[in-house]
Parts: structure tokens; C-alpha cells; sequence
């Protein structure tokens, strides 16, 4: 049965990124990201959605063939990548590009109130 680590690691080649560059990319060392791809480091939730979001990947698959993890873990990860992934477009936005999204929001939440 495979880990995350190994999942980890079988993602980044997928998606043919050096180690180096992926764990510059997520802000760990590079002997950190060969720690938790070898299973001597517990990658975080964080860490797991950031390695989802670079590898392009839904989280389910690096937590596929983990035992340690529940359904409740693999939807509340699923959400979070969402919800990255919206910010990432978010930022890509011109400012007041960004504003009309703001203000739609907004009335969309005055809707739903009254």
C-alpha cells in the first residue's frame, strides 16, 4: 500500500518537476519535500494542498491509497484546494476587475440575507 510520501513523489514526476523546484515552489527546503516523499516527515494539510494545486492534482489522489485518512480529510481537502485555486484566478485579476468580483459577492450575500 503506498503512502502520501510515495504518492507525493509519483505526482511531482507526473508532472515533471524537480524536487527542487517543487519544494522552492511550496517554500520548504529540498531535504524536507526528500523527507516526506522517503515517509520520514509528515507532510501537513497545508503542505498537501500546496503539492496538490503545483502538481495540478485533486488531493484524493495524493491521499488515495492512504489508510490514515477519512473521507471527512479527503472532502474538507478537496474544499480547501477550491478554494486556493479561486484565489490563484483571484489574483490574476486587475484591480478593478478584482472590485466588480468584490461587489458581486456582495450583493449576492445581501440576496441571500433578504
Amino acid at each position: 500500500m503506498a503512502d502520501i510520501g510515495e504518492n507525493l513523489k509519483k505526482a511531482r514526476k507526473a508532472a515533471g518537476i524537480r524536487q527542487e523546484d517543487a519544494a522552492n515552489k511550496v517554500g520548504m527546503l529540498r531535504v524536507t519535500l526528500s523527507s516526506i516523499e522517503s515517509g520520514k516527515r509528515k507532510v501537513s494539510t497545508d503542505e498537501l494542498v500546496k503539492f496538490a494545486s503545483l502538481y495540478k492534482v485533486d488531493p484524493d489522489v495524493l491521499l488515495e491509497y492512504s489508510a490514515d485518512n477519512d473521507e471527512a480529510t479527503k472532502r474538507r481537502l478537496s474544499k480547501y484546494l477550491q478554494l486556493i485555486t479561486m484565489q490563484e484566478k483571484f489574483l490574476h485579476l486587475s484591480d478593478g476587475d478584482k472590485q466588480e468580483v468584490l461587489d458581486i459577492i456582495d450583493i449576492k450575500l445581501k440576496k441571500r440575507k433578504g
